[in-house]
């Protein structure tokens, strides 16, 4: 056991030991003075001692591992993002607080399965960024791929995924004229949520 962990828990056996010898002597005799009944006075003493010993006790016990555990978890997690170049991560677009952050962002990676309608209600925002010649990259899923098979044949999505790639291609195409900043890539996967943004601030 560690010193410090030695001294806590002495400490907290002097208190509930204290607390005990307290509430036996106070209830061993009857002392008034000046209308107070010091007994009781010594026996309430010791039942606080005896409380706030045994609560302490329980909490580095239990509540205080599991609070460290949740700080050694999310400080991992936080660190494991920057760590990777990344600002934030959320699982939906809609609960990103600051959009300019998109904007900032030295690569701006988005998933989505197959629609334009995310790219249509950003082009603005991906025009600004071609402007400050910072790079956004589109991942759709591939025509050919397993993701997009099981699209067609299951409920999950539409069955004309060619048509719906055709068209996001075409609107990339005469909204950003080729940039350079701007690319298209294809992925084998069938994501979770219809859009993703990945932040990255630095390479």
């Amino acid at each position: 056991m560690k010193p410090e962990k030695l001294v806590a828990v002495v400490a907290q056996q002097k208190l509930i030991i204290l607390g005990l010898l307290l509430i036996l002597i106070g209830n061993g005799f009857q002392f008034i003075f000046l209308k107070i009944q010091i007994d009781s006075v010594v026996a309430n003493i010791g039942a606080l001692f005896l409380f706030v010993g045994t609560v302490e006790w329980i909490f580095d016990e239990t509540a205080r591992r599991e609070l460290v555990y949740e700080l050694f978890r999310s400080i991992r997690g936080e660190d494991r993002i920057h760590r990777n170049g990344l600002i934030d991560c959320v699982r939906n677009s809609k609960e990103v607080a600051e959009p300019e952050e998109w904007i900032r962002a030295k690569i701006l990676v988005i998933g989505i399965h197959y629609s334009s309608r995310f790219i249509e209600d950003n082009i603005d925002l991906i025009k600004d960024r071609i402007r400050s010649k910072r790079r956004t990259v589109i991942c759709h899923v591939g025509v050919s791929t397993a993701a997009a098979r099981y699209l067609k044949d299951s409920a999950a999505g539409l069955s004309d995924i060619d048509t719906s790639i055709s068209k996001l291609k075409l609107l990339v195409q005469s909204q950003f004229h080729g940039s350079q900043y701007v690319e298209l890539i294809e992925h084998d996967r069938v994501l979770r949520y219809t859009a993703f943004l990945a932040i990255v601030r630095y390479i």
